[in-house]
């Protein structure tokens, strides 16, 4: 998609200052008019349902992304983008090349 990047961004931004949601759908920017247009618009609906008529919160994760394979359809779900990471140690060398 060639709006994901700066979509991905965005939510960065925004998630900062507000309760955000990001949907990311298979397909690329127009593969998600032409396959998942009725899904887009009931998100949508469902998000001024929730922010301007005061209906239930969406308890679903903060971010989700549609993963297809050949076999099935999944969702990837988490609660921050970027998803959080195994912590890691970082080690360097000595001057000479050695570990000290």
């Amino acid at each position: 998609d060639m709006f994901l990047l700066q979509s991905l961004d965005d939510y960065v931004e925004a998630s900062r200052v507000a309760d955000t949601r990001l949907t990311i759908y298979t397909g690329g920017h127009f593969g998600v008019v032409m396959n998942h247009a009725g899904e887009v618009a009931a998100e949508t609906g469902r998000c001024y349902r929730e922010h301007l008529a005061g209906d239930a919160p969406d308890t679903r994760k903060a971010v989700r992304m549609q993963l297809i394979t050949e076999k099935e359809e999944e969702w990837l779900e988490c609660d921050q983008w970027p998803p959080p990471t195994e912590s890691h140690l970082e080690m360097f060398l000595q001057g000479e090349g050695t570990t000290g």
